[in-house]
């Protein structure tokens, strides 16, 4: 009986027979002669991926084929899914490979059931990293901040892979609001009193899920600064109002015309509510807002 591919009675690959067989389909022969050659070697592998090398002529391949379009007016079952490519870094990382992979695969199984597929590139799934370098580049290139909105739009940012982690986060969003509401009430009860601290109001019959807690306060950037220096996150996320920014300027409205908007742009102050939140860093906050008013 012939010994196996693997068998090392007879070398590394078995027998004479099974190292022919496997040299003739190599392509590392001798042409001359059509066996494999002794002095033929491997090429160097690269240290990194070129994606160039490869990319442009598959990814020719996969326009020609049509393999993102998908035929609208077909009588099978729909389905499709929405590539989230690699973020505006540039950075790819196993965490793309393995999303791409998933979703490869879920795309080839339900071509195999029948179904009208369409697997397409869509939006950038790192908004974070997306708006760090956009921010970067408006403040550079333009001397804007993201706050001045130059058209109005939507801002989406659900794609698959951030709905798997919302799915995870979901029976533990209840317990998160919680925490946040007992935040805010030790917030509240220590600035109630206080003649020029403005905590918020809220309606004994609604109960408020606080994902910011803002105050309103006199002297706003200077305070933003003194919590700045003590590393106390904050933040103002809406320092211009609305019938101020540039996409809404052909309304004719001009600074002074919503006066009280105006008034709340200037004084509002969001403080650290997240749930993790301990009390003794809740204490440092508080500390430092009511010190700066002494």
């Amino acid at each position: 009986m012939p010994n196996s591919p693997g068998d090392r009675r007879n070398g590394e690959f078995g027998n004479s027979r099974s190292q022919e067989r496997l040299f003739r389909t190599s392509p590392r022969l001798d042409k001359g002669a059509g066996v494999w050659h002794p002095s033929a070697r491997m090429s160097e592998l690269p240290k990194a991926y070129e994606p160039q090398a490869v990319e442009e002529k598959w990814y020719a391949a996969w326009i020609e084929e049509k393999c993102f379009e998908a035929d609208p007016s077909s009588e099978k079952e729909g389905y499709s899914i929405v590539i989230p490519p690699p973020n505006v870094t540039g950075i790819l990382h196993l965490g793309h490979v393995l999303n791409n992979t998933l979703q490869d695969v879920l795309a080839r199984r339900a071509r195999q059931q029948g179904k009208e597929v369409l697997w397409l590139p869509g939006t950038d799934h790192a908004g974070i990293a997306t708006q760090t370098i956009v921010e970067r580049m408006l403040k550079k290139n333009e001397g804007k901040t993201r706050y001045e909105v130059e058209r109005t739009g939507m801002n989406g940012r659900l794609d698959t892979l951030q709905a798997a982690v919302l799915l995870a986060k979901l029976p533990h969003l209840a317990e998160w609001s919680r925490a946040r509401a007992a935040h805010a009430r030790r917030y509240s009860e220590a600035f109630a009193a206080h003649p020029v601290i403005c905590p918020p109001k809220v309606d004994p019959l609604n109960e408020h899920i606080f994902h910011q807690y803002t105050i309103r306060v006199p002297r706003r950037d200077e305070l933003q600064a003194a919590l700045k220096a003590k590393g106390i996150g904050n933040a103002v996320y809406y320092p211009l109002p609305l019938h101020l920014q540039p996409c809404f300027a052909h309304l004719g409205y001009q600074r002074g015309a919503l006066p009280v908007s105006e008034a709340a742009a200037a004084s509002v102050i969001s403080l650290p509510i997240y749930p993790e939140l301990a009390r003794e860093q809740q204490d440092a906050v508080i500390d430092a807002v009511l010190g700066f008013y002494v």
